[in-house]
């Protein structure tokens, strides 16, 4: 029996982030900042966080002297997650 289009359940649009990267900022802040929402748009298989890098320059280098150039800082990475096959939908539970 199909489901009327009206029941199904839309999926939330994602909560969109930006994140101003400031000169010397903590390069392992951002991989905390980042890695968790990564996660979450893993496990759900669908976006549901996406963000974006901002800087006040073209280039912001972090405290380790990585610099992340106009290439990185605007770019918004978090679309390309990969889609795991997840039968068990139990361990999504916290990501709804």
């Amino acid at each position: 029996m199909a489901v009327p289009t009206s029941s199904r359940r839309r999926a939330p649009l994602p909560e969109r982030i930006g994140i101003l990267l400031m000169p010397q900022f903590s390069f392992g802040g951002l991989g905390a900042i980042l890695d968790p929402l990564f996660i979450i748009n893993w496990l759900a298989q669908e976006p549901r966080f996406t963000w974006q890098l901002l800087g006040s320059d073209a280039s912001v280098s972090a405290s380790n002297g990585i610099p992340m150039s106009d290439a990185n800082v605007g770019a918004t990475p978090s679309n390309s997650a990969p889609r795991p096959n997840i039968r068990s939908r139990h361990r999504l539970s916290f990501a709804r």
